[in-house]
C-alpha cells in the first residue's frame, strides 16, 4: 500500500484497500439504495399477511368447586381455589 497518497491505491490482487472503500460507502447513491425495499409488495400480499392478525375470544371453563366461570389454570374469582386447594380465603 503506498502511503504517500493516503491509502486510495488498489493493492495486488485487485483489491480495494480499506481507506478507499469506507470513502465509497459513504456515497449517496449507495445510501439511497440501502434505505428501503427493492420492490413494491402488493395490497393483497399486505392484506393476506394482516388477515390472521386478529383478536381471539378468551377460553372459559367451570370451576370444579363452585361451577362459577373461570380462565383455565387461574385461580377461581368466586371460591378463591385452584387445583381444589385454598388459595385465597373467600366470604361466602
Amino acid at each position: 500500500m503506498d502511503s504517500e497518497s493516503g491509502g486510495l491505491t488498489r493493492e495486488a490482487g485487485n483489491r480495494v484497500s480499506p481507506a478507499d472503500f469506507k470513502r465509497r460507502r459513504r456515497t449517496p447513491e449507495f445510501e439511497k439504495a440501502a434505505i428501503g425495499p427493492k420492490n413494491k409488495h402488493s395490497k393483497a400480499r399486505r392484506d393476506s399477511r394482516r388477515a390472521n392478525w386478529k383478536m381471539t375470544a378468551p377460553n372459559f371453563v367451570k370451576c370444579q368447586e363452585c361451577g362459577a366461570l373461570m380462565i383455565p389454570h387461574r385461580m377461581c374469582q368466586s371460591c378463591g381455589r385452584y387445583n381444589k386447594k385454598v388459595v385465597e380465603q373467600k366470604e361466602a
